[in-house]
């Protein structure tokens, strides 16, 4: 469930509380997930989770919000940065709070 899950939002030091970090630090608690309807955990195929925060961060005003390319802003060719948790398939274990981070080219 939602209970179980928070964000930490505007984060620069993960190994000070949020209180000691950026001015704008936080920890918001998720109120509802809208996960994908065909997550499989052993494959991680569709590991995607919309969530709702529980309530609206302090300093909302100065995050960059992600857009979905509806196919004019990135042409064929043009390299694009590419950020995410990764867990790979070969791994043995997952590394928490790994974040990857690639440049690719557009097909």
């Amino acid at each position: 469930p939602a209970s179980y899950y928070s964000l930490d939002i505007h984060r620069h030091d993960l190994s000070v509380s949020a209180s000691q970090d950026h001015s704008c630090s936080e920890v918001v608690s998720a109120a509802e997930l809208y996960c994908h309807a065909e997550y499989s955990k052993a494959t991680m195929d569709g590991d995607i989770c919309l969530i709702r925060l529980s309530s609206m961060p302090r300093c909302a005003s100065d995050l960059i919000l992600p857009q979905l390319d509806v196919g004019d802003a990135a042409a064929s060719g043009a390299l694009a940065t590419v950020a995410g948790w990764v867990r790979c398939p070969t791994m043995a274990y997952t590394l928490p709070r790994l974040t990857g981070c690639i440049t690719c080219t557009c097909g």
